[in-house]
């Protein structure tokens, strides 16, 4: 559940991004949204959908949430970061859009695409856990570290964070 939310805000965020650099009304709209994204912590996100969804679903709505403002920004930065000249250069000699998006905005994206998934794998796996641990799904690595606390078992709440880091690397 916390991979299938990672990769919807992976998603989500790449197709605003490349939006919000085509149509720059539209990354006006965007930036108090990602800003309250950012900005709001977990708990009170897991708290207000465990609420209104219930717990099914809240470890991917979550994990959606954490990811898709850290990808946006990244994958926006890195359009904004590709060379004028280059850019300059692609409408001199006519570049389609495919070889503008595979030779030059590829290789500025990179770098950006690299460290939003090092930093939103992590943030989502955290983030996920933490809310399986406030809405204890069913067959969830949060709900069996909760009760693992409820019993103060120690041992199975080390288990269950190997678990987690493991899943995390």
């Amino acid at each position: 559940k916390i991979m299938s939310g990672l990769l919807a805000g992976l998603f989500t965020g790449f197709v605003l991004a490349v939006l919000s650099y085509r149509y720059s009304f539209l990354e006006q709209f965007l930036k108090p949204a990602m800003i309250f994204a950012k900005s709001v912590p977990v708990a009170g996100f897991a708290v207000i959908l465990l609420i209104w969804w219930g717990s099914g679903f809240l470890s991917v709505a979550i994990s959606f949430l954490v990811t898709l403002p850290l990808m946006y920004v990244n994958i926006l930065e890195g359009l904004k970061n590709c060379d004028a000249k280059l850019l300059e250069m692609a409408a001199l000699f006519s570049f389609s859009p495919r070889a503008k998006a595979f030779y030059l905005y590829r290789q500025s994206l990179k770098p950006f695409m690299v460290s939003g998934l090092k930093t939103g794998v992590g943030m989502s796996i955290k983030a996920g856990v933490a809310a399986e641990v406030i809405g204890t799904p069913k067959w969830s690595i949060g709900a069996a570290l909760y009760e693992a606390k409820i019993y103060l078992e120690t041992d199975r709440v080390f288990a269950f964070i190997i678990v987690i880091i493991l899943l995390g690397l």
